[in-house]
């Protein structure tokens, strides 16, 4: 006798681990370069030896942005975006600003925003109930987007999906992401 059997489990993650980066599938954009967009970092890591981070840059605003591969959703259900997160809440008073924005795309090429994070964190565990948003496509996608002037230091890691699955999800692979519409 068959029977359906799901299971809870993380489908895609990424870690910062490898000596790669941007790890292969993810892509970089944005207004700076070096230590001051997105790159590997043993500083500010929650999980592991490293995570993804960003050097503020003194006196500029920067807009970096990086992408997560097309990640398969679709024998995928309550689904779950988590990840560990460090920043410095902006000083308005001192004009110091940073926030990071959390874009998603179940197309491959529009992103929209989902919400923003501006806090005092040490290795805050963010988990984000995205069913109503994720369950079941064929693709999903996410930016995390750093935006600021004057800021702090910010670096993600541990990023991952977590549901129940009729089976495992693959990555999709990369896509170039130049041309994404992004709506807020």
């Amino acid at each position: 006798t068959e029977t359906d059997e799901t299971m809870a489990s993380t489908f895609w993650s990424e870690s910062f681990e490898g000596s790669t980066f941007p790890p292969s599938g993810r892509s970089l954009t944005g207004t700076h370069s070096g230590s001051y967009t997105w790159h590997r970092n043993s500083t500010y890591h929650c999980s592991g030896s490293y995570s993804a981070a960003i050097y503020w840059q003194n006196s500029d605003w920067q807009d970096e942005y990086l992408f997560t591969p097309n990640i398969n959703t679709s024998t995928c259900y309550n689904i779950h975006l988590r990840f560990y997160l460090t920043m410095t809440q902006t000083d308005y008073g001192n004009g110091y600003y940073n926030w990071l924005y959390l874009y998603y795309s179940v197309d491959g090429g529009n992103y929209y925003l989902y919400t923003y994070y501006d806090e005092n964190a040490s290795c805050s565990y963010k988990d984000i109930d995205m069913t109503s948003l994720l369950n079941r496509h064929s693709q999903v996608s996410f930016i995390f987007n750093y935006y600021g002037y004057d800021g702090f230091d910010m670096a993600i890691d541990y990023v991952n999906l977590y549901g129940e699955t009729d089976g495992y999800a693959a990555s999709g692979g990369s896509q170039d992401m130049g041309g994404a519409d992004i709506y807020i």
